[in-house]
């Protein structure tokens, strides 16, 4: 139980320090859902780089990882949710 509390804790802290850089950052076109089309995974691969690029610098990779994949909502693509 302590183990995950502690989890819980550690996601919550994260999950704080994302929001409030986001209100303190250089705007970022944040992508549309991607549903599998493969005409739009270029552009929805492209704005998630810029977005990373700018607003989650210093973040680890499972962190950015997990914010790709809210995005990855809709059709053949959330087999990979």
């Amino acid at each position: 139980m302590d183990q995950i509390l502690q989890y819980l804790a550690q996601h919550t802290m994260a999950i704080e320090q994302l929001l409030s850089r986001e209100q303190t950052q250089e705007e970022a076109a944040k992508p549309l859902l991607l549903n599998g089309e493969r005409e739009k995974v270029v552009g929805f691969i492209n704005t998630c780089y810029l977005y990373i690029s700018m607003r989650m610098k210093g973040s680890g990779e499972e962190e950015k990882i997990l914010w790709v994949l809210i995005y990855v909502q809709e059709g053949i693509a959330e087999v990979w949710n």
